[in-house]
């Protein structure tokens, strides 16, 4: 388990995989005079959204000593801290206006910014978000005083990711169980509470006690072979919640190959015979461009790097007998393979293909 956008969550789907691994179930325990018993536990994407809703508390009582150590005027807004830390925030003017915060209202105060600053930052449905962060603090005179205090104190939220590597090869609502209301895009946050299968085992004090949330900064990203039977498999109501985004072959080289220090010496071969490999493909009696291979295969140079004939060992150890695979059943299976292995061996590009059959959910 990691956090944030430079370390994200990691799990691979694999037909075993169920709720209780991914939500939360019931796992057996040593208690004492070494008997067994059950305890409900967190599966790891409830346990990482979890983590993801402390570490954003956390920034919350960070900001709160930032604002009591500090004295802050602008813009025709101050404010005090009282003796039972009360933050009053006065707007200079005619009126004398007054806000009366508690700790608690404030942390919920930053929150609610947090999250309209990062989810709107890119849209033009800023009313939708403003009315949302309004409602926090009952007041719209007081807007501009929060805008510019968290602007002046340079934050920023960041999102967290949790990848699913393979996600077509679980049973998805086997998986997910309520969850395919909670990670819907129109329902994350607190405003799309769900209750768990185990709700009623659930602790006090465990912040999802009254029921199970996807924080507004947590993103799924799931990966998957879109040639593999199994994406079938998905029922459309998953489906729909994701958006979809092939990754082609250039792409999937740029990504892994081109800028690695490790293929420095070796790049432009291994993009030339990539390159003419799924060119041939894409022309293969009964193969098209869904069937081309990414960078990931020829990352595998790397192993053989040391031993005579890298190549020729990337070919007979890996590439063809996936490509057999995919010729399997066509009566001039062996020519088309040898016809293949002929475009792989050519180390100056013909013609770039704009596909790849790696593809990304």
């Amino acid at each position: 388990k990691a956090m944030g956008d430079d370390n994200p969550g990691f799990v691979q789907f694999h037909p075993s995989y169920d709720y209780t691994d991914f939500v939360e179930g019931l796992r057996t325990i040593k208690g004492d005079n070494e008997q067994i018993r059950f305890e409900r536990k967190d599966g790891m994407f409830k346990d990482y959204c979890k983590d993801a809703i402390r570490l954003l508390n956390e920034k919350s009582v960070f900001i709160w000593n930032e604002i009591k150590n500090s004295n802050y005027r602008s813009d025709g807004f101050s404010y005090y801290l009282t003796s039972n830390e009360i933050i009053v925030i006065q707007r200079a003017s005619e009126d004398n206006m007054e806000l009366s915060i508690s700790k608690k209202e404030f942390q919920d105060i930053f929150i609610a910014f947090e999250l309209l600053s990062y989810k709107y930052q890119e849209t033009e449905d800023i009313d939708r978000g403003l009315c949302f962060f309004l409602q926090k603090i009952k007041n719209k005179v007081f807007w501009p005083f929060f805008c510019v205090l968290f602007d002046k104190l340079e934050l920023s939220l960041q999102p967290y990711v949790f990848i699913i590597d393979e996600i077509n090869r679980g049973e998805i609502s086997k998986i997910f169980g309520e969850l395919f209301f909670s990670i819907d895009p129109g329902y994350r946050g607190e405003i799309g509470k769900v209750y768990t299968q185990y709700q009623n085992m659930i602790e006090d004090g465990d912040v999802f006690k009254d029921g199970f949330y996807v924080p507004e900064n947590v993103y799924i990203i799931g990966t998957m072979n879109d040639i593999d039977r199994s994406v079938e498999s998905m029922d459309f109501a998953m489906r729909r919640r994701f958006a979809w985004q092939e990754v082609t072959a250039e792409e999937s080289y740029a990504n892994m190959i081109e800028n690695d220090v490790e293929f420095a010496g070796i790049k432009d071969e291994i993009k030339a015979r990539m390159f003419n490999l799924n060119n041939a493909i894409a022309k293969t009696e009964g193969l098209n461009e869904a069937y081309q291979i990414g960078a990931a295969y020829f990352r595998k140079y790397l192993d053989y790097q040391e031993k005579g004939k890298p190549f020729e060992c990337l070919w007979n150890n890996h590439l063809k007998g996936l490509l057999f695979e995919y010729l399997r059943g066509n009566r001039k299976a062996k020519e088309l393979l040898e016809k293949l292995h002929k475009a792989y061996n050519k180390t100056s590009i013909d013609k770039q293909p704009v596909h790849t059959n790696e593809g990304q959910l």
